[in-house]
């Protein structure tokens, strides 16, 4: 399966990258207010890309390349690559798996994401009832399904 980890955005090639910036760009611009908590905005692209969310893809190059600073391509420029990548591939598979290796892979990143997946095996414990455990627990199984379908072949 192919992993793209780097995209062309206005004819330049841009790598994508774990770092306090992607961190940081990613809790100001895509942290979100849910009921009576924050979902912290690294979550919520890891989440996505784990889903499959398009619209994650945005999030997560948006942070990814945020360490250019000023230079960095605007979000509509990022997209605009982003289409261009999809109808080359014809699917967002590759895209998602690069997102994922990088997110999982990464030396800044690699402790985050072992800690989303804790806490994605113990959020069962947080149950009132045990139907909800059950519940819990067929959902986090879900996601390490959808997780393994990411995985770069090497």
């Amino acid at each position: 399966m192919e992993s793209i980890t780097k995209l062309t955005i206005n004819g330049e090639e841009y790598e994508a990258k774990g770092s306090f910036m992607f961190k940081r760009h990613a809790t100001k611009q895509y942290s979100k207010k849910e009921e009576d908590k924050t979902v912290d905005g690294f979550d919520r692209i890891y989440g996505g890309v784990i889903e499959r969310d398009p619209e994650a893809l945005s999030m997560f190059w948006d942070c990814a390349i945020s360490h250019l600073g000023k230079k960095k391509p605007a979000v509509e420029d990022i997209e605009d690559a982003l289409m261009e990548a999809i109808q080359e591939n014809d699917d967002t598979l590759p895209l998602l798996v690069g997102a994922a290796e990088v997110l999982d892979d990464s030396a800044f990143f690699r402790r985050k994401s072992e800690q989303y997946w804790f806490n994605v095996d113990q959020a069962y414990r947080m149950a009132k009832t045990e139907e909800e455990k059950e519940e819990r627990k067929k959902q986090a199984a879900f996601l390490k399904e959808m997780h393994t379908g990411l995985k770069p072949k090497k």
